[in-house]
C-alpha cells in the first residue's frame, strides 16, 4: 500500500501504484492523460483521479 502525504502529487504516485491497482504503470498512465487531457486538470475528472489514487478527497459517489 503507498502512502501518499501532502508532498505526494498524484504524478508522483503514479510512478509507484497503490496494490489495489491492477493494471500496468504505462496502461495508467495511460488512461490518465488522455482522461485529464479531454476533461481538464481540474473539475470532477481530476478529483475522481485524486480519490482513486490517494483517498485524499470525498468519493466520486458523494458528489451532488
Amino acid at each position: 500500500m503507498a502512502v501518499v502525504s501532502e508532498d505526494v502529487g498524484i504524478v508522483q504516485l503514479l510512478d509507484d501504484l497503490p496494490g489495489a491497482v491492477h493494471q500496468t504503470a504505462p496502461t495508467v498512465w495511460s488512461v490518465f492523460a488522455r482522461s485529464l487531457g479531454e476533461q481538464g486538470a481540474s473539475g470532477r475528472t481530476a478529483l475522481a483521479w485524486r480519490w482513486a489514487l490517494t483517498g485524499a478527497c470525498p468519493s466520486p459517489a458523494s458528489w451532488d
